[in-house]
């Protein structure tokens, strides 16, 4: 389970690379996934990411860290389907409207989730 709970973290880092690197991929990446399929998608992979989080936690250096972000990535996930296409659509064009710095620095605040992530989920130390 920590090696699945790693590679989540450095899917973060990486979709968070290439907000910062390019943000007009990252816009058109994310455009798809605003349609009422992609979003009931997106909710399963975000439950199961935030179960897997709270499962690799007891084995983990940051074991509440971890559990409380796998408890908020599960609440994203049972919220997604309830917040809508339209209101998924508005708030990406929203995010859009701000421009490019503003893509970057969210994908720099991802760059820095999946840091913390990455070394939350290493070993404890003994």
């Amino acid at each position: 389970m920590r090696p699945l709970a790693l590679l989540v973290g450095v899917i973060i880092a990486v979709v968070g690379l290439v907000g910062i690197v390019y943000p007009a991929l990252l816009v058109a990446l994310f455009r798809n996934s605003v349609t009422p399929p992609a979003l009931y998608g997106v909710a399963v992979i975000r439950v199961v990411m935030g179960s897997v989080f709270i499962r690799v936690s007891r084995v983990a250096r940051a074991p509440r860290l971890l559990r409380a972000i796998g408890a908020i990535v599960i609440v994203a996930g049972v919220a997604t389907p309830l917040l809508g296409a339209d209101r998924a659509h508005a708030m990406m064009s929203w995010g859009v409207a701000q421009g490019p710095v503003f893509i970057r620095l969210v994908g720099g605040l991802a760059v820095l989730l999946a840091a913390v992530l990455i070394r939350a989920i290493g070993l404890r130390s003994r």
